[in-house]
């Protein structure tokens, strides 16, 4: 049974955002739990409730090794391409990096908008910011073939 193409890029594109979530997720758990960390050290709180705390923390998440195949090969093809992205610019912020990752798998504005959460307005914003990064400014030529020329010639990745 062949799959629909539409629905493949659709399933990407949710888990791209679930990733995302999963990300930002992470990110603020562990902010949390350096924290309590701090709390503990200080003596403001003691090592067991710390321990308690972090360990509720951490539950929240999905670990790793509950992911599916799946996700797993879409997560890897994207650190990949943002590993290429962040070796050339490593300045690059988070938000941007995600733009610029779905930019380069060839995803309207509007496709982008939704994964990102974000307005159409705003993306465009977002990709003028990337076009600076790269020093493309007053260039009208294509960033979905200037990203794509950057990660096919890294050679970090490309080894």
């Amino acid at each position: 049974m062949a799959t629909n193409p539409t629905a493949q890029i659709d399933a990407e594109q949710i888990l791209r955002v679930l990733h995302g979530q999963l990300k930002r997720k992470r990110e603020g758990i562990n902010r949390v739990v350096e924290q309590i960390a701090v709390f503990a050290s200080s003596g403001a709180i003691s090592e067991v409730v710390a321990k308690g705390l972090t360990d509720e923390l951490r539950a929240l998440v999905r670990h790793e090794d509950e992911l599916t195949q799946a996700e797993r090969d879409i997560l890897y093809r994207d650190a990949k391409l943002e590993q290429c992205l962040r070796h050339q610019f490593p300045a690059m912020p988070d938000h941007l990096m995600v733009v610029a990752i779905c930019i380069v798998d060839g995803l309207s504005t509007a496709q982008i908008a939704a994964i990102v959460f974000k307005s159409t307005k705003a993306v465009d914003h977002y990709r003028q910011e990337i076009r600076q990064i790269m020093g493309l400014q007053g260039d009208r030529s294509s960033l979905h073939r200037h990203l794509t020329s950057v990660v096919q010639n890294c050679t970090i990745c490309n080894q």
